[in-house]
């Protein structure tokens, strides 16, 4: 098989976990239906605790959500079996090539942290978003806010979840956090939930 007809299947593949990626959880619509399916499921619980009849409108909504849930999501199982095979290929290509896929992984990661936006910068503009709420907030607002204001400022590496749900911008911006307490321009008290300037 001749290398370009192989680029091509790669290529074919990179599509594909692109569509995938685009079907878990970074879509609004399906975090808003697990929130919906949460509170309606809630419901049917509390109905079936208290020995009251259940609806069946409020089961047949309940069932809709876990189908688009379904239909949104991919099981964990099918992803790691694909992980494990593209980890196979990558391994026999380097032999072939006569290249170390474990180097070339580190490099390859190292350069991707390099695009990540620095902690100096995500100390500047945290402090700019504390200033606009009145010098504290919630930590959950906080990255809410964040995220309206700065997200076409952000790499690629920057809304990457390397180790689970959290983006990489989120930890870095917890980091920055931490940089501005030892620094003192954050109180003591925002290593919490709660996260407040030492002056305005």
């Amino acid at each position: 098989m001749e290398q370009m007809d192989i680029s091509s299947h790669l290529d074919a593949v990179e599509n594909k976990l692109k569509e995938l990626i685009e079907n878990t959880e970074k879509r609004p619509e399906l975090k808003n239906i697990k929130e919906q399916f949460r509170i309606i499921d809630q419901s049917i619980r509390q109905l079936r605790k208290q020995g009251l009849s259940v609806p069946p409108e409020m089961i047949n909504i309940r069932d809709n959500f876990i189908a688009e849930i379904e239909k949104y999501s991919m099981p964990i199982e099918n992803l790691q079996k694909a992980y494990n095979k593209a980890l196979d290929i990558v391994v026999e290509l380097g032999r072939i090539c006569r290249h170390s896929p474990r180097k070339d992984l580190y490099l390859k990661a190292k350069e991707r942290r390099g695009s990540e936006t620095g902690v100096d910068t995500l100390s500047k503009l945290l402090v700019e978003i504390l200033k606009k709420m009145g010098g504290s907030g919630h930590e959950k607002y906080i990255f809410k806010k964040f995220e309206e204001n700065f997200q076409e400022k952000m790499t690629k590496a920057d809304m990457e979840s390397p180790k689970g749900r959290t983006p990489r911008w989120q930890t870095n911006l917890k980091r920055a956090r931490k940089k501005l307490i030892t620094e003192g321009v954050l109180t003591t008290e925002s290593k919490g939930r709660k996260w407040t300037l030492a002056s305005i």
